[in-house]
């Protein structure tokens, strides 16, 4: 799945990475069309430094925002999220690498 992901992310972004496993979830909800998502997610992290280059045949919008910032907006505009974002977003395996980081940076 790694070799997938590397592939896509530098055909969809330009993002170059060497992507870590974090960990997978089922999830199944219903959703207000009428449709139902039952969904196995794998979800993988990665560190990248550089500018993205945006294939606009695969890429609609992009943004970079701080996990915080997110978090707040997804708050404020639950709408402009999918279901499954929000629950990788708050799980405790993201959030202790997370607070990992910011912990990193404010020692330097």
């Amino acid at each position: 799945m790694e070799t997938a992901i590397k592939r896509r992310l530098m055909e969809e972004m330009g993002i170059d990475l060497q992507p870590e496993y974090l960990f997978k979830f089922i999830y199944h909800v219903e959703l207000s069309n009428n449709l139902i998502e039952h969904e196995l997610d794998h979800v993988y992290i990665g560190q990248f430094n550089g500018e993205p280059i945006i294939n606009s045949v695969e890429v609609e919008r992009w943004k970079y925002a701080e996990p915080a910032a997110v978090k707040k907006d997804m708050l404020q505009n639950p709408e402009a999220y999918t279901y499954w974002f929000s629950l990788i977003l708050n799980r405790p395996e993201l959030q202790n690498i997370l607070n990992r980081e910011i912990r990193a940076h404010a020692t330097i």
